[in-house]
């Protein structure tokens, strides 16, 4: 091999090397922000400070509260809205490179001052509209913490703002 492809290769080995560091430090302050989720304090996310919310007494402490959730794509949240006497729980689909792509409002029905449930669709975003199946199926548990399953499965609640 000669000088110039040896030098090549340990470029190439370095910028792998800091690549795959950088991933780490990621990991590693991704794994801070949930961790911190276990205090009531601010954290700065984007520049924007937001204080975290861990211990919920019931229902009645998530009106205006954003639940932020993780998933596979550019993630999502809730958010428990009260106009009058009705109740609508206001979910937003992130986007990439856009704040958010779009937004469904569900009914919703209080089961307890612990729970909620909500899956008939009061208003959708119109380039939402053929993309969500509307047999979904949620539900909001509070017991200490926020739980929130979609169809029996439990979501990946990163924080509340």
């Amino acid at each position: 091999m000669s000088l110039k492809n040896t030098v090549y290769s340990i470029i190439l080995l370095i910028f792998l090397l800091l690549f795959i560091a950088n991933c780490g430090i990621k990991e590693r302050n991704n794994k801070n922000i949930s961790e911190n989720i276990l205090y009531n304090q601010e954290i700065n996310i984007n520049n924007e400070l937001y204080e975290t919310i861990n211990f919920i007494e019931n229902i009645n402490h998530l009106f205006n509260k954003e639940i932020i959730i993780n998933d596979n794509w550019a993630g999502q949240s809730f958010t428990l809205i009260q106009e009058n006497d009705v109740y609508y729980i206001n979910r937003k689909i992130f986007g990439s490179g856009v704040p958010y792509i779009g937004t469904i409002v569900y009914n919703v029905n209080f089961n307890s001052e612990y729970k909620i449930t909500f899956s008939e669709i009061y208003k959708i975003s119109e380039n939402l509209r053929d993309t969500y199946l509307k047999n979904e199926i949620f539900e909001i548990i509070i017991n200490e913490k926020v739980e929130i399953y979609l169809n029996g499965i439990k979501l990946d609640v990163n924080r509340i703002i």
